[in-house]
């Protein structure tokens, strides 16, 4: 009897320690500023890389620009998705209306991926080999991953 009223106060206990782990270890990505989203990029790669000190922070610089470039383009997104769904609610789809939207975009590419693409090529350069190998691995990895679905 004893027995029984402890293991149910040790697996209530594991669970109220579990799901409080759970649940407050699990920050959403969604809800870090741009700097707290490239801190942590930086160093999951950092980790992951075993990078150096100067290698991360080049990488969190990178990161940080990329984050804040994206967080303050959010507006736009949002009102460029107001009106493509404006359009699909609409009796009809006005074409003109969605190729502005897709040229803007385009040209939103255009006009900052070239920054990102140095950016990155600097930090490639500080590689070793063996970084570059881990690199590989994980798009390999991930390329698996995209072609399942």
């Amino acid at each position: 009897m004893k027995t029984k009223n402890a293991f149910k106060k040790i697996l209530i206990a594991v669970i109220g320690v579990s799901s409080l782990v759970l649940f407050t270890g699990c920050r959403n990505f969604k809800d870090m500023t741009p700097a707290e989203k490239a801190e942590y990029v930086a160093e999951k790669a950092a980790w992951k890389l075993e990078l150096r000190q100067e290698q991360e922070t080049l990488l969190t610089d990178i990161a940080k620009e990329f984050f804040e470039l994206s967080a303050s383009k959010k507006q736009e997104r949002a009102a460029d998705r107001k009106i493509l769904i404006d359009q699909v609610a609409a009796d009809s789809i006005d074409a003109q209306v969605v190729m502005n939207l897709w040229n803007k975009k385009k040209d939103e590419i255009d006009q900052h991926l070239p920054r990102l693409i140095e950016r990155v090529s600097e930090f490639h350069k500080t590689l070793d080999a063996e970084q570059k190998a881990e690199i590989l691995e994980m798009l390999n990895k991930k390329h698996r991953r995209w072609s399942r679905h």
